[in-house]
């Protein structure tokens, strides 16, 4: 894109972002705020869950690759600069597919994004190698039909990779309650196994998964993180009430995924799409740290 065109884009965007108002923004979901803000966001585990999928999967420049729930872009961008593929992501969010644009217009990387919902994927059956979808699923109100619509779209031979998180301990009703009002969405408790359930019955074998949990960080280093990110220019544009909304309802949602990240894991999961299915392992093993 020109540089005109991005002066064009910078200037309609400021234009909308100055006529958001302080109730605006405090109606807004944390998926409407990461569109506003800018914030990048992850793939469980970011790049080096990445570069995981990529190396077990070895991913190259031909890989037909589709992600459902890009958010901000951060793993369709980070894919096509590591192996060269162009990934098709979408999202359900037009904030989101904006802000993945503009991102991969600023690395110059190639990705196909596009608004859509996971459950009416608008692509042919078989059209892809490889499904990514995260932790998305979970926020899908009608689950089944957008796992039956990960695997149409999947080629034979072709997998799905998937991130569920999950509770390691058991969290407060008032926790539960905040991280739904958060994210506008009724998610259910789920530990590992109620998780990856939701997976084991779609008719795709299980290849692989790895098994991770969340780190705590201090409280000192969200109010650092939110500082740098609510400082950023293209936010001048806010009325000084709607700006101070803003600070007020990022910083909050932020201190609350930090306590909500402290009793969740997550697994990378990995489904291939075949008619050849193995007996389950019965002399199991896992890898050895030294």
């Amino acid at each position: 894109m020109s540089n005109t065109s991005d002066l064009e884009q910078e200037a309609a965007s400021s234009e909308s972002i100055a006529t958001l108002t302080a109730d605006d923004i405090k109606a807004m979901s944390y998926n409407d705020l990461i569109g506003l803000v800018r914030e990048t966001n992850r793939f469980p585990g970011g790049r080096r869950s990445i570069q995981k999928i990529a190396s077990r999967l070895m991913l190259s420049q031909d890989t037909r690759l589709l992600e459902v729930g890009c958010a901000t872009g951060s793993t369709a961008i980070e894919l096509n600069r590591l192996v060269g593929c162009v990934p098709t992501a979408i999202d359900i969010n037009q904030l989101s597919i904006n802000e993945s644009k503009r991102r991969a217009e600023e690395v110059n990387a190639k990705v196909k994004f596009m608004l859509a919902d996971a459950t009416k994927l608008p692509f042919e059956d078989k059209a892809f190698e490889l499904v990514i979808c995260g932790n998305v699923t979970a926020l899908i109100e009608d689950k089944l039909a957008a796992l039956a619509e990960y695997k149409r779209v999947l080629s034979d031979g072709g997998y799905l990779v998937a991130a569920p998180l999950y509770y390691t301990k058991e969290p407060s009703d008032s926790l539960i309650e905040k991280v739904r009002t958060a994210i506008q969405v009724p998610i259910p408790i789920l530990y590992r196994d109620d998780a990856l359930n939701a997976f084991q019955n779609i008719g795709l074998e299980i290849y692989d998964h790895l098994d991770f949990e969340f780190e705590d960080i201090p409280s000192e280093l969200v109010h650092s993180f939110c500082k740098n990110i609510l400082s950023r220019e293209h936010l001048k544009a806010l009325s000084m009430e709607a700006k101070t909304m803003l600070d007020q309802v990022y910083l909050e949602y932020m201190l609350l995924f930090r306590e909500n990240m402290t009793i969740l894991g997550y697994t990378i999961i990995f489904l291939r799409k075949t008619d050849f299915i193995e007996d389950a392992d019965l002399f199991t093993s896992h890898e050895v740290a030294r």
